[in-house]
């Protein structure tokens, strides 16, 4: 599902998705490293969506990549939400994770109150490892 709304502020966005932990991941269509690790997410999609978390997919791709950019969320058949950030939303997304701003493929991990839990989560070639902290805001449907 594409965003199609123009965000400026990452909380605005995340607030959103509000009532359900988020998974994000960014990434761009020229980062190697990204794609790469499109190929560990059918089973952590599948987690997240057995588990009620919302995947957002946060592409910082310039606005003249924006067919690439679709073109590549279809080939790799990547489920969840997806955003093109603007400059002005990139910005507010690393003031709101912190750490190395730039520094991509990053994942973090959102409680369902907004709540940054995990700056740098595990990727998801490290299947149980995320796991694992994903479980740590995954609500509990039983």
């Amino acid at each position: 599902i594409i965003v199609t709304k123009n965000y400026v502020d990452f909380r605005d966005l995340l607030e959103k998705f509000k009532g359900s932990p988020i998974l994000i991941d960014v990434w761009a269509t020229w980062c190697h490293p990204c794609i790469e690790e499109f190929r560990y997410k059918k089973p952590i999609e599948e987690y997240c969506e057995q588990s009620g978390i919302t995947m957002l997919y946060v592409s910082i791709d310039k606005p003249t990549f924006k067919d690439r950019w679709k073109e590549n969320i279809k080939y790799n058949e990547l489920k969840g939400h997806h955003v093109r950030a603007n400059n002005e939303l990139i910005n507010s997304m690393w003031e709101y994770l912190g750490g190395f701003k730039g520094a991509i493929p990053r994942y973090a991990v959102v409680n369902e109150e907004g709540g940054l839990v995990i700056p740098e989560a595990t990727r998801p070639k490290d299947f149980d490892q995320l796991i694992e902290e994903l479980e740590s805001v995954r609500i509990k449907k039983d």
